[in-house]
């Protein structure tokens, strides 16, 4: 018996973020690449198919869009005594 692997692929988005870190007020870049695949196990809750190619796509764009990032530097959260970027 032979095995085989299947890779799936699916759409992709990279977003990017620029604020200021609350602490020091320094300007701070984030990126972030939000991806899902599109496969026999990614399911449409109303209909119980796969979903397509543009289902995903949009539920990839709707992740992205939602996406709020942590402008905190490391060292500025060190400082204060709590977490840093997210």
């Amino acid at each position: 018996m032979s095995s085989y692997k299947i890779t799936f692929t699916g759409p992709t988005r990279r977003e990017e973020r620029i604020g200021k870190c609350p602490t020091c007020r320094k300007r701070v870049k984030r990126s972030r690449v939000f991806e899902k695949t599109v496969s026999p196990f990614n399911r449409n809750l109303d209909t119980g198919l796969p979903k397509t190619w543009d289902e995903v796509a949009r539920d990839v764009d709707i992740e992205a869009e939602a996406w709020v990032p942590n402008f905190e530097h490391w060292t500025c959260a060190e400082q204060r005594g709590g977490f840093g970027c997210g």
